[in-house]
This record gives C-alpha cells, sequence and structure tokens, in this order.
C-alpha cells in the first residue's frame, strides 16, 4: 500500500479529484464495492480515501490551488467585468452567482468567483456583504469595469448605493438656490449614467439585455387576453403525448416533444415550434388535441413575433 504522502497516492488522489468533479459523479462513489474493485485492479498499491477524507480534505485542497490560479490569472488582466445573477431553486432556496469575464493575450475567458447560498431575505445588504467579500478575496476591486446584473430593485440598488438619498438631496437644493436656464436643460441618459458612475460607483452598472428581453416578451404574453388559453392547449398536447404508449412509434424519425420550462420563456417559444413540426394526421393517432388551421395560424404568428427575441437571448 502507498503511504499517504507518496507521490503515487497523491498523483492518483489528484485523479480522482479531477474524475469525479469533470464527470459530477456523486461522492458515494468512493465507498462502491465495484469502484473499489476497478482501482485495486488497476493499481493494488492505490488506497482510495473515505468519503469524509475525500470530502473534507482533498475536495477542499483542490479548491484552494484552483482559486490560487483564479487570483493569479485575474491578476494579469488589466480589467475585469461581473456578471450577477440571483435565483432560488426548485425549493426556493436562493443562490447568488458571480461571474468573472477578462481578456487574456486577447481571449475572452470567463470564472465562476463564486455561487454562494443566500440565507434569508434577498435584501440589497446581503447581497452586498456577498459581493463585497468575493471582490476583496479575489482583490479586484480597483479592476472592476463594468457590473452586469438583472433589473430586480434589490440587485440594482446593491449596484448603486445612495442613488435614492441623492434625488432627496438633489431636490432640496434647488428649493434653496436658483438654477440657471441654461443649466436646467434636460439632461440624456449618457450624462446620467456618467454623474452616478463617478459617483457612486468605482465601476459602471448595467443591467442584463437577456433579462429585459424576457420582462419584455413575459409582459406581451399577459396582453394576449384571451388568446392566452391558445398557449395552454399546445402545453395540453405535450402533457398528453407521453401518456400514450405507441407516441414514440408514431413520432418515430421527429423531434421528441418536450414540456417547456417554467423559468425560461424560451422553452415555450421552443415547445410550440416543435408541436408545429408535427402533422395533424401524426396527432390523430396519438389521440392528441386537434390542431384547426385558426389554432395552426395563431401559433405561427405568435412564433414569427417571438423568434427574434428568442435569436437575440440565444446570442446573449
Amino acid at each position: 500500500m502507498y503511504a499517504t504522502n507518496d507521490n503515487q497516492q497523491r498523483r492518483a488522489n489528484d485523479a480522482l479529484t479531477l474524475l469525479v468533479s469533470e464527470m459530477m459523479l456523486p461522492l458515494s462513489i468512493v465507498e462502491a464495492p465495484c469502484f473499489k474493485l476497478s482501482t485495486e485492479t488497476l493499481d493494488p498499491r492505490f488506497v482510495v480515501p473515505s468519503r469524509k477524507y475525500f470530502t473534507t480534505t482533498l475536495i477542499s485542497q483542490k479548491d484552494e490551488v484552483i482559486r490560487g490560479k483564479h487570483i493569479d490569472i485575474l491578476h494579469s488582466s488589466k480589467t475585469v467585468s461581473l456578471t450577477l445573477y440571483l435565483w432560488s431553486n426548485c425549493q426556493l432556496r436562493g443562490f447568488l452567482g458571480i461571474i468573472c469575464h477578462f481578456m487574456i493575450c486577447w481571449s475572452l475567458k470567463t470564472a465562476m468567483l463564486e455561487c454562494n447560498r443566500i440565507k434569508g431575505r434577498h435584501t440589497a445588504e446581503n447581497i452586498a456583504q456577498c459581493h463585497d467579500e468575493t471582490i476583496t478575496f479575489n482583490d479586484i476591486h480597483n479592476k472592476i469595469l463594468k457590473t452586469i446584473t438583472d433589473n430586480a430593485a434589490n440587485v440594482v440598488k446593491r449596484c448603486l448605493p445612495g442613488i435614492e438619498n441623492s434625488h432627496v438631496a438633489e431636490s432640496e437644493s434647488d428649493d434653496d438656490e436658483d438654477v440657471d436656464e441654461t443649466t436646467s436643460a434636460s439632461v440624456d441618459d449618457d450624462e446620467i449614467r456618467e454623474f452616478v458612475t463617478d459617483t457612486f460607483l468605482m465601476h459602471e452598472h448595467d443591467t442584463c439585455f437577456a433579462y429585459s428581453i424576457r420582462l419584455v416578451v413575459k409582459d406581451g404574453m399577459k396582453e394576449m387576453g384571451p388568446d392566452r388559453k391558445l398557449l395552454g392547449k399546445a402545453a395540453a398536447i405535450i402533457s398528453h403525448v407521453p401518456k400514450f404508449q405507441t407516441a414514440t412509434e408514431v413520432l418515430e424519425g421527429r423531434i421528441r416533444l418536450q414540456s417547456s420550462n417554467a423559468m425560461r420563456w424560451s422553452s415555450e417559444v421552443i415547445s410550440i415550434k416543435l408541436i408545429l413540426r408535427v402533422p395533424n394526421d401524426k396527432l390523430r393517432l396519438l389521440d392528441a388535441p386537434h390542431l384547426t388551421l385558426h389554432y395552426r395560424s395563431f401559433l405561427q404568428g405568435m412564433v414569427a413575433v417571438v423568434s427574434p427575441f428568442l435569436e437575440a437571448t440565444n446570442l446573449t
């Protein structure tokens, strides 16, 4: 058996850690008898680490090494940009992801700096604490060129601290002082953004284009009124297909119908596109709801309207 500090044992542990992380294998694999048998066959002297040692020691050590390399790479870049993404999983647990974008030798690089669980309310203060800890740990505060977030008020408030108070202060000062007519002219958006950046930030802030598209499409679908029920019929067709035993045989050679994701508006459009590719005679064999000519025409028109938004989302 190899000793714990043996070079071959260390290399094998590194390879095992890489295998589990790259393939996203469960940590319990190190306890599986078949896995131990395979490693023993390949190298009888290699000692498979226990699950506790693998989790608390090997993965932690690898994490420190990767973080150190990330910091060294970030230091070699003059400027970086950040993307902040706040979301909740199916269990409604909140997470904050911070992604860093930078250039090395004219090549765009991307690194995930943090993906932390946020407990409690998703307030600007909680977001700010996680954000500031990440920036401080990676020592990139003076390198940030721009920060991209969604349009949520709590995230924007974190990126523009004091902006509400600044408007109050300005309005109060206007009551006490006379303003020259030449200086009271309207200021364009670029000048406002420059003022906010210079006053409150060391870097610029902007909202995510894809998230803005999502809000536009979502609001547009709300205005569809009674026609919104037609989209529900499309979902009913997709949910009906898996219940039909011979659905695979009937749709053989065609793209498989897939249900839409409630969290992604684009998945609903993709599902409708797939339905439109299935002829009515095939739907009748599946005993699915019939697509009338009016219904098909409506769905085709809706897809034509939102397709540019879908393409723009995929490009971002």
